[in-house]
């Protein structure tokens, strides 16, 4: 989860330098560009009042691979645009700077960028803020929110908010126009089950002139489960006991190993380095499921004609779409600038900012139609593409954040790679996997 999230914070940096280049370029703040948004207008009143004294915020990024730079590119330029008498110290987790090492050097932390699977750390660690007062100071608007973020950080902190999205990933479906052409399949479309993405891989997948060809494969096989639409759990959150050895998940694995148990396929096929390489660079897989934001790995992928499509249902869950996985700002419980924490949020949330992120290619938490409708409109990366297929109208019920999830991820995972490989029954993989979570949550909560 680590590495995923370092690299999409680097997806997430170079949208975002993209943007302060855009806003440079733009010659200055239009007329207008401060303007309160209708029924918002006491809110903004508040939040633009700065009283000019020099103030420090330090950030903490949960993961590692950042740096000060990135940051200042991704997010403390926009900031200083509005408040320039903010400044800031940037810290990335990392030997030396672990959560830990801040709470026993008694550094004080402003700002967290975390994900839910990392806010168990900030509870743990008794760092966790409840926003609720500043949002009422402020009169700040949460209705401007797609509400399944905010009902997921509620879920995972007791009811509390301990923080607001800024960006909200889930997954999209990639394919290559040209290996459709080259075999004669029709493109896939929005709206597809996945059913029908199947038949289309099962045409796909083939030897042609002694080469092997992939109709499908996902990057990271993981998120297909983390992600599902049943919001089906890996962890029960009442027992924090494993919950993977049932029909649901049963139901889950067979709707992918189809993919993977066709002619031609091998577990290699189920690891993210390769599955994207083929892809990308070899051009030999023709659907790619990997995460909406991540379209900006494929720009240095010489010769790839490349397009979305919505992604595919359940044909017993018609419409609905994979959870969210929402990159938060959380203010800290020690931190002495909470206020000017939450004024420095409210600027990268702010309409102005959200639409040129969402231009570039950022999913944006708010319900905007005009953000939302310019989703990758200024990315040369996204010209002719089906871009709003990667911005789901809305998500699955986002599942409650379980301390010993993660627990579960990799025994999950090599069960479905030992099925593809055929050295286990899926059965037994679940069963295994069950047992081997269970032993992990033990060990971690013995600790």
């Amino acid at each position: 989860m680590v590495s995923k999230w370092g690299k999409s914070f680097r997806t997430l940096v170079v949208l975002l330098a993209l943007t302060a280049i855009a806003a440079a370029c733009g010659g200055g703040p239009k007329p207008g560009a401060d303007a309160p948004p209708a029924g918002d207008k006491a809110a903004k009143a508040s939040l633009t009042d700065n009283a000019n004294d020099p103030v420090e915020l330090t950030v903490y990024y949960m993961f590692a691979g950042s740096s000060y730079d990135a940051f200042m590119q991704g997010y403390g330029n926009f900031i200083k645009q509005k408040y320039p008498n903010y400044t800031f110290k940037f810290i990335s987790t990392g030997k030396g700077s672990t959560l830990e090492d801040m709470v026993t050097s008694n550094t004080d932390i402003d700002i967290f960028i975390s994900t839910t699977s990392t806010l168990t750390s900030v509870v743990d660690k008794k760092l966790d803020y409840d926003i609720t007062e500043l949002v009422d100071k402020y009169g700040y608007d949460l209705n401007r929110f797609e509400s399944t973020p905010l009902d997921l950080l509620r879920k995972a902190s007791n009811g509390k908010l301990l923080g607001l999205p800024f960006r909200v990933n889930t997954l999209g479906l990639y394919y290559n126009k040209d290996l459709f052409d080259k075999f004669g399949v029709p493109y896939l479309r929005d709206g597809m089950t996945w059913d029908e993405v199947y038949e289309a891989a099962g045409q796909l997948t083939r030897q042609d002139g002694g080469v092997q060809y992939y109709g499908f494969a996902a990057r990271p096989v993981a998120n297909l489960f983390k992600l599902n639409p049943y919001s089906q759990a890996m962890v029960d959150p009442k027992t924090h006991q494993a919950a993977l050895d049932n029909d649901r998940w049963k139901s889950i694995f067979n709707n992918f190993l189809r993919f993977y148990q066709l002619p031609g396929y091998d577990k290699e096929l189920t690891t993210t380095v390769k599955a994207f390489d083929l892809f990308t660079k070899e051009k030999r897989v023709a659907i790619l499921s990997q995460q909406n934001s991540d379209y900006l790995s494929l720009k240095d992928a010489q010769g790839l004609n490349w397009d979305v499509v919505t992604y595919p249902t359940y044909k017993d869950l018609p419409g609905v779409n994979p959870q969210p996985e929402p990159v938060y700002f959380l203010i800290s419980a020690n931190s002495k600038h909470k206020d000017e924490a939450f004024k420095a949020i409210s600027v990268i949330l702010s309409d102005e900012v959200q639409l040129e992120k969402s231009k570039q290619g950022a999913p944006s938490p708010l319900k905007s139609k005009a953000i939302r409708d310019a989703y990758g409109t200024a990315s040369t990366d996204m010209a002719g593409k089906n871009t709003k297929a990667l911005v789901p109208s809305s998500y699955a019920e986002a599942l409650v954040v379980d301390p010993y999830v993660n627990q579960a991820v990799t025994p999950l995972q090599n069960a479905f790679t030992s099925v593809v490989a055929g050295e286990k029954d899926l059965n037994t993989a679940l069963r295994e996997a069950n047992e081997l979570t269970n032993k992990g949550i033990q060990s971690l909560a013995g600790k």
